[in-house]
């Protein structure tokens, strides 16, 4: 094979790399925080305080989420099943997958914990496909994929050509 034919499939093997990464979704997570109501030995998070935490940490935070009223239960003795249920609020965000996702709802945590004197907040992420709503292409990805598609296309094909006129001569 002639060194410019293995110069320009590699160039084009390259670019459509390149374009695939480019075109790859980016992956997205659902994302849960469970914020215990209790305060021990002190009450509950009103819901007066709770509306101030969201509008002063979470609102300016998160630019979309929504908020669940829960009802959870722990064990504090398994043996003879001794629990306690506590109000809870779940808040559910479906956003990409990344640290800085990870980071901000984790602020949101250790702040809501300071605040509310709470042990634990628990953070759950799983992996999320959005089926519907949002999420969709502008015009303006869908040209740039069609440009830089076309120019895969040109240096497949120009590679080829290139390779049948040199085996003419």
């Amino acid at each position: 094979m002639r060194p410019l034919l293995v110069t320009r499939l590699l160039l084009a093997g390259l670019f459509l790399a390149v374009l695939v990464s480019f075109c790859a979704p980016e992956r997205d997570a659902a994302f849960l925080l469970f914020f215990g109501r209790d305060i021990a030995g002190t009450g509950t998070v009103s819901d007066e305080d709770w509306a101030n935490f969201e509008s002063t940490v979470i609102a300016p935070a998160l630019s979309q989420y929504t908020i669940l009223d829960g009802r959870g239960r722990s064990t504090t003795n398994e043996r003879i099943g001794i629990g306690n249920h506590e109000e809870t609020i779940i808040l559910v965000m479906v956003a990409s997958d990344t640290d800085e996702s990870v980071m901000k709802l984790s602020a949101i945590s250790d702040e809501y914990k300071e605040a509310f004197s709470q042990q634990s907040v628990f953070l759950v992420k799983a992996e999320a496909e959005i089926l519907s709503g949002g999420g969709q292409t502008s015009v303006w990805d869908t040209v740039i994929i069609f440009i830089m598609g076309g120019l895969g296309l040109i240096a497949l094909v120009g590679a080829f050509v290139s390779r049948r006129r040199s085996n003419e001569y």
